[in-house]
């Protein structure tokens, strides 16, 4: 499971959330079964048959989901990877990873919703109608692998083999104290018998490559095909493996590009761009892979490769649909499209995608976030007339510059075109060529995001209401990016409530930035990472401090030229509330106004002005929405010749401060 949006380990924070949550009670893999009546009763209905191959369209699929998910009961609420396998007597085998159970309210879901790594929801004709977990309502468990060894395990896909479910599954375990150190440490092979789906046995498989295997298997011509995803620092690559129908547990052969191997190490690579999750199925006469496209930070898109064979080669990825979710104003991430053939209706290619976010309090404030969103859209593409198509455009150049961008400039195809442009990455060993999200309007545009070093190619297709012509030759230009230089303006502000606010000025060149931070207090030598789910925003709250500790903290940017130097600034974590304000004065002004100021105190803090009217007789004092500038506020619309009076208060994180010394003045006319 990945972010696609910006490479593999972005969406590894977020497992690791995950992998905290969750309740880790010993071994013991006995399955429960969650109902609506919470009786544990068998897995799924005996019977030699396959399902009727029931249809649904993505809206059937959307509502199903949401009724079972708010309904009441001890039951799956939301998960990410769904994977869908036909099962005997009509229905449906959901696989997901990380999974929380429980029921919502309201549409949100409890603080203490318990979490697991895996599950297992049965769909019987067009109902769910339970989910498997491990351990009890009382003390939730993941189905599969042991919670107490690493991080337990996550799906990849699973077949039925004769009368029992195997399900690929990969480890991961924590490297280090951060939530993206983490990493893979091998792939088993879990067999569940039918009809109960109890889990028989685990066994680790003998494959070392850096390549998570299992992500889609495929049944063709007497063999399992199993594919897997390399990840790499610039996108992960496609991988193949077969075995012969029924043999996931023995021996496996690797392709080579040309020939079956069975050397792991000589496993090619068959595309890029791919997610850590995706699927491969055939789809009418062709192999279709459907993925995230994961080549460009930042994308959004579900693509399509095809192939007149399970080998390849896949021509370049086509988009399909554009995630909406990723515009929201949370950090919201999108990943692990899947297809779901055995649902999907005549000539619709039917998928899902996962929605989380890298805020978790935003899957607890909103249970509907952390759930599949499902798509169909029409399959096969409509054929166009080439005929009629625009030629490619003429002339390309491409100019980098000191910045590590690339100037691409073509002449006019017409006064209707405008231009997509597509792009590889030669240096890291890119293998399809991506299309650039964004429509080019007029002859020439600036790309970046690029790496220092890398040599890419470039070639640009004009487009017109008819649709996209061919594609011009490509041309090449190697990026020149130097390091961001240290951020500016690296400010601390201590929170009253033990919190302590970072705040930075980003800059040029800078993609993301790191953070880090050690304990002076406590004598810390060296700094410790810092997680920063929103990469590229120049503002953080630090918490977990330890009361009246000091603490330093350096900030440094990264982008395609590497990381730059750091920045440095100090703070003392405190909680209380602050001293009032001191020194406060009140100086009329003509018209009813008058000016106040005062001394700030110790800390990040925000202010409150009340004011009574003394000739007026009133008592108390009352706060006055007045704006606040620094330490400086201007009342208005006083009464000429009345006497007032004025107190400041403060107020940071832990409440608010006792009231200032007053000050005096008369309003003048």
């Amino acid at each position: 499971m990945t972010d696609e949006r910006g490479g593999g380990s972005s969406r590894r924070l977020w497992l690791i959330f995950a992998a905290l949550a969750v309740l880790v009670l010993g071994a013991g893999f006995v399955a429960y079964v969650a109902t609506d009546d919470s009786a544990p009763p068998a897995g799924v209905e005996a019977s030699s048959d396959p399902s009727a191959h029931l249809t649904m369209s993505a809206a059937e699929l959307t509502s199903m989901w949401t009724a079972y998910a708010d309904g009441p009961g001890f039951h799956w609420t939301g998960g990410d990877r769904t994977v869908s396998v036909d099962l005997p007597g009509e229905q449906v085998g959901w696989l997901f990873s990380d999974t929380f159970l429980g029921s919502v309210s309201g549409g949100k879901r409890p603080a203490d919703a318990p979490m697991v790594h895996n599950s297992l929801v049965v769909q019987t004709r067009r109902e769910l109608t339970s989910t498997l977990h491990g351990g009890s309502p009382a003390y939730p468990m993941s189905l599969m692998c042991d919670d107490t060894v690493g991080m337990g395990c996550w799906v990849g896909d699973a077949i039925v083999d004769g009368g029992n479910l195997r399900v690929l599954v990969n480890h991961y375990e924590h490297i280090g104290p951060g939530l993206l150190d983490i990493r893979r440490t091998g792939t088993s092979l879990v067999t569940l018998t039918l009809p109960f789906l109890k889990v028989a046995e685990t066994k680790p498989l003998p494959l070392t490559r850096g390549i998570a295997w299992g992500q889609s298997i495929v049944d063709d011509g007497g063999f399992t095909y199993v594919y897997g995803s390399e990840q790499t620092d610039d996108f992960n690559f496609l991988h193949l493996a077969r075995v012969p129908a029924g043999g996931l547990g023995g021996a496996w052969q690797f392709f080579d590009g040309s020939a079956w191997q069975p050397d792991e190490a000589r496993s090619a690579r068959l595309a890029s761009g791919v997610g850590t999750s995706f699927s491969v199925d055939r789809v009418r006469d062709r192999w279709v892979l459907l993925s995230m496209e994961s080549h460009i930070p930042l994308n959004s898109s579900v693509v399509a490769y095809t192939a007149e064979a399970l080998t390849g080669p896949f021509t370049d990825p086509v988009e399909l649909y554009r995630v909406p979710e990723t515009g929201d104003q949370r950090p919201v991430i999108a990943y692990d499209a899947t297809l779901h053939p055995l649902l999907a209706r005549p000539g619709k290619l039917l998928f899902s995608y996962n929605v989380n976010s890298l805020e978790k309090g935003d899957i607890y404030a909103d249970a509907a976030l952390y759930r599949p969103r499902f798509v169909e859209v029409p399959w096969p593409p409509a054929t166009q007339d080439q005929a009629r198509l625009p030629d490619p455009p003429g002339t390309l150049a491409a100019q980098p510059d000191e910045d590590g961008r690339v100037l691409l400039s073509w002449a006019a195809a017409g006064p209707e075109a405008q231009y997509r442009v597509y792009q590889k990455d030669v240096t890291a060993g890119q293998i399809q060529w991506v299309r650039l999200p964004r429509t080019v309007a007029g002859t020439s545009t600036t790309l970046d995001l690029l790496k220092n070093g890398h040599r890419y190619e470039y070639r640009v297709a004009a487009q017109t209401p008819v649709g996209e012509g061919r594609r011009s030759d490509p041309v090449e230009a190697t990026a020149h990016v130097a390091p961001p230089a240290a951020p500016d303006g690296l400010g601390a502000a201590e929170e009253g409530g033990g919190e302590i606010t970072l705040e930075w000025l980003s800059p040029r060149r800078a993609w993301r930035f790191d953070i880090e931070k050690r304990d002076v207090t406590a004598g810390e030598g060296g700094f410790t990472r810092m997680d920063h789910p929103r990469a590229a925003s120049t503002k953080t709250l630090v918490t977990g401090l330890t009361n009246g500790h000091v603490y330093e903290f350096r900030v440094r940017g990264v982008g395609g030229g590497g990381p730059g130097p750091w920045s440095r600034v100090r703070a003392t974590s405190w909680k209380g509330l602050p001293t009032p304000p001191a020194n406060v004065a009140a100086t009329a002004r003509p018209g009813g106004t008058v000016a106040l100021t005062w001394t700030a105190p110790v800390g990040t803090v925000k202010y409150r002005v009340y004011q009574r009217d003394l000739t007026a007789g009133q008592p108390d004092f009352a706060e006055i929405p007045v704006p606040v500038t620094g330490t400086t506020a201007v009342p208005t619309g006083l009464a000429a010749g009345h006497e007032y009076e004025f107190v400041v208060t403060a107020t940071n994180r832990a409440g608010e401060s006792g009231k200032s010394l007053p000050a005096r003045a008369t309003a003048l006319a």
